[in-house]
């Protein structure tokens, strides 16, 4: 290649990095640089940067009704305040029709509302609930929760402390189901096929989890509903949230399972 072709190409090379480089930095603006923009500059920038966390959508799907009810943005995966836990969030737009007849699938949708919902993956087997840092600042960005899929075992809970906390207990009451130190206080409609300690040990596996959320717990108790796609276990935990005492096997003091009924 001619030298004077190898210097264009050189330049226009370096004029890429700069652009890219600018990019990158115009992301990446400080709360006073933010608080220094106009009315109309903010909005801009504030909705750049959401279409920035999202994934693509891929193809609309209605599922199992005849009108699409909405679309699913996911997040890309970010790490949470504690080590070893990954999230994702579910931003569904919601739509509906002003048609009055009887149409479904060409009826004409339109926007009208948000709903979100937060999903959580686990790293490491021998997870413990062990926070990062104090101030978790650059934590986020941590790019061993970048590359992961909503392939793997992702479960559903309403924030970083129930999902951490839930997942313990549920590790915590599956060694304790293993080893044969505790069996399950109630099963409620398992069937005949399937013992209550098989039930439970099913349920408490890591890729068994959809779901985990808090109940109701007398004073000095913690008390986490693990949901299954048709199993739900009920974990009483020794210990009280406001003194953040650690999940432990020796701490689970009860696990109470039940089968849900499934009608088809």
């Amino acid at each position: 290649m001619p030298q004077a072709a190898l210097s264009m190409c050189r330049a226009l090379i370096i004029a890429a990095l700069t652009v890219s480089s600018v990019a990158a930095s115009a992301q990446d603006l400080s709360t006073r640089e933010r608080q220094a923009l106009s009315a109309k500059e903010a909005d801009r920038v504030a909705r750049r940067d959401l279409l920035s966390i999202l994934r693509p959508t891929g193809k609309n799907k209605r599922g199992m009704l005849r009108r699409m009810r909405g679309i699913a943005f996911f997040t890309k995966p970010y790490a949470t305040p504690y080590k070893g836990m990954c999230r994702e969030d579910i931003l569904t737009l919601n739509y509906g029709t002003t048609a009055r007849d009887g149409r479904y699938e060409d009826a004409p949708l339109r926007p009208y509302g948000l709903q979100t919902s937060a999903w959580f993956l686990i790293l490491s087997k021998n997870f413990k609930v062990e926070q990062r840092s104090a101030e978790f600042g650059p934590e986020p960005f941590d790019a061993k929760c970048a590359s992961h899929s909503t392939e793997e075992a992702w479960f559903a809970a309403d924030d970083d402390y129930i999902a951490a906390r839930g997942y313990a207990a549920a590790v915590a009451a599956a060694s304790r189901l293993a080893d044969g130190s505790l069996d399950p206080a109630l099963c409620d409609g398992i069937f005949p096929t399937t013992t209550c300690r098989q039930a439970a040990r099913e349920l408490l596996r890591p890729d068994g989890i959809a779901s985990v959320s808090r109940c109701a717990a007398p004073q000095k108790e913690r008390c986490f509903v693990i949901d299954g796609n048709d199993t739900k276990a009920t974990l009483r935990i020794d210990g009280d949230d406001n003194d953040d005492a650690p999940i432990t096997p020796a701490s689970i003091k009860s696990v109470a399972i039940e089968q849900y009924v499934i009608i088809t």
